[in-house]
């Protein structure tokens, strides 16, 4: 589930599950890259109300808000996913 607090509309719940899907389009035109690991993809979203980039966490399995906060974690995150 994307959006397990219920925090988001019905249209930001589309457009988050559109990028999901589009990511996986995209898979499939470069799937022997990744199956060699030569490349890896990841999924963005802009919430343009409050102009907030977010980032699909494949471990959290929900789209996280990239801030100064966390952005150090969410580097880390990404340099050791391996699908």
């Amino acid at each position: 589930m994307i959006d397990p607090e219920d925090k988001y509309n019905d249209k930001d719940k589309l457009s988050q599950i559109n990028t999901l899907q589009q990511l996986g389009n995209a898979a499939t035109y470069i799937a022997g890259a990744l199956r060699r690991r030569e490349t890896d993809l990841h999924g963005m979203w802009f919430e343009l109300e409050n102009a907030d980039m977010y980032l699909f966490s494949r471990s959290r399995k929900r789209f996280i808000v990239i801030n100064e906060e966390n952005f150090e974690e969410i580097v880390h995150d990404v340099r050791n996913w391996r699908a």
